[in-house]
């Protein structure tokens, strides 16, 4: 029988080493790496990601957009100091622009790809986005919208989301809601 039934299987990241970022991955999420410096991928709490490696790579410019970032992950946590005291330790580069800080951090990896820690889930992004209760629609930035993996207590659960571009003229709007990272657009 045939179907036409479409699941994601996986996302694979550009690196200029594969293996080394799986690494970094399985190090702060408490999984495992395995492969070699063209592909590798990490199996841990919540999913798994694959890399490949690319010749030419050049790491993603946050904010600015110099050389756009064509994807982030987002990482679910319970507690924001002590997984970026994890996650810095493992080779992590805070970002000086932070404009969710709130709930949400963002750090790049030794790759450069920027990825943040956040305190949201799906179920509490639901509930901030909609109506205020009076006519209008709340409008509350950065709130993922993905299903989230539970994490086991201070381990750093990857999350994966699809991404759409909200509109441009309103930083705020819930069209297109997205990741803590949001500055307008990603």
């Amino acid at each position: 029988m045939t179907s036409d039934a479409i699941r994601l299987s996986g996302v694979t990241v550009n690196a200029p080493d594969a293996l080394q970022l799986a690494r970094f991955y399985a190090d702060i999420t408490g999984g495992s790496a395995e492969g070699e410096a063209t592909w590798a991928r990490v199996t841990g709490p919540g999913g798994e990601i694959g890399f490949q490696q690319v010749a030419d790579f050049r790491p993603p410019t946050w904010p600015d957009g110099e050389v756009p970032m064509h994807l982030h992950l987002d990482f679910l946590v319970d507690d924001l100091a002590a997984t970026e005291a994890r996650v810095l330790a493992a080779g992590a580069t805070r970002f000086d622009t932070q404009p969710n800080d709130d709930h949400c951090l963002v750090y790049a990896d030794p790759a450069g790809h920027p990825f943040c820690l956040t305190l949201w889930d799906g179920d509490r992004a639901a509930q901030s986005v909609g109506s205020t209760g009076d006519g209008s629609a709340s409008t509350s930035p950065g709130v993922g919208t993905s299903r989230s993996p539970l994490s086991s207590a201070g381990s750093v659960s990857p999350l994966v989301e699809s991404r759409e571009p909200a509109d441009a003229a309103s930083p705020s709007s819930t069209s297109g809601v997205t990741s803590c990272s949001r500055v307008g657009y990603p």
